[in-house]
């Protein structure tokens, strides 16, 4: 089992530098808008087990 706890990551493991009274004012968080994009930090750590995963799968 693998944790991460990426610092910029939201829940959704999108990039947001804002403080959490900035996320609190926002109505909808932003989630979805133009600008957002996947937490770098975040997908290094999805990519990377993904590929473990996939290696221990195809050992079989």
């Amino acid at each position: 089992m693998d944790f991460a706890f990426p610092p910029n990551a939201n829940h959704v493991f999108k990039e947001d530098r804002r403080s959490p009274a900035e996320v609190a004012a926002t109505p909808g968080n932003g989630y979805n808008e133009p600008d957002t994009h996947p937490d770098p930090e975040s997908l290094e750590v999805i990519l990377g087990w993904l590929g473990r995963t996939g290696e221990s799968i195809t050992r079989g």
